[in-house]
């Protein structure tokens, strides 16, 4: 996969070192370089992300 295509998307969950059990990345953070050379040290690891679209207006109580 390209890591342009992994930039500026959003964390779905906390990104764990499975070694040694630290929070590598928090859940809710959004995808940057920085993020994608930390997690070019390891051989394997899995995480996911989600594609974020911008603001969207979702009214919770119809208008009258």
């Amino acid at each position: 996969m390209k890591e342009s295509s992994l930039l500026n998307k959003v964390f779905a969950r906390d990104v764990i070192d499975t070694d040694t059990g630290e929070v590598l990345i928090e859940q809710g953070e959004v995808a940057t370089e920085k993020h994608l050379n930390q997690l070019k040290k390891f051989k394997s690891i899995t995480f996911d992300l989600i594609q974020s679209f911008g603001y969207t207006l979702q009214p919770m109580i119809a208008m009258t």
